[in-house]
């Protein structure tokens, strides 16, 4: 009784430090919905991990974009049928970055965040 108790309350004791080390955005904005692609560059050791993997929170508010959840160096791309019609390196090492992209552009982008071996993907309008 008291080994399952005890389960019971190490159970529970680990949920509440998994939910409070998730960061969530508190900013006003849309939600992005991002995809993701595995990249394969044709080397032997460039194959992506087969693990889980987190996919990044994007909120756009205006021309400002919101990113957590993407550890490290990665490329913001903005793409259209016609091509790439922006681009920047980011170096990210908290984990959440802010982006202000350019008031010339205007339409519909696919969003692009190449990071390792992944390319997340999702459609703003801007």
């Amino acid at each position: 009784m008291k080994r399952g108790l005890l389960l019971l309350v190490l159970a529970c004791w680990m949920c509440v430090g998994i939910m409070a080390g998730k960061q969530e955005l508190q900013i006003e904005g849309e939600e992005v919905y991002m995809s993701i692609n595995p990249i394969k560059s044709g080397g032997l050791d460039n194959d992506p991990p087969r693990g889980p993997v987190e996919i990044p929170q994007v909120l756009i508010d205006s021309y400002t974009l919101y990113i957590t959840g993407v550890s490290g160096d990665y490329v913001l791309q903005l793409e259209t049928a016609s091509g790439v019609a922006y681009s920047v390196p980011i170096q990210g090492s908290t984990g959440s970055d802010t982006v202000v992209l350019p008031s010339s552009l205007s339409g519909t982008y696919e969003l692009c965040l190449y990071s390792g071996c992944y390319c997340y993907s999702g459609e703003i309008n801007l």
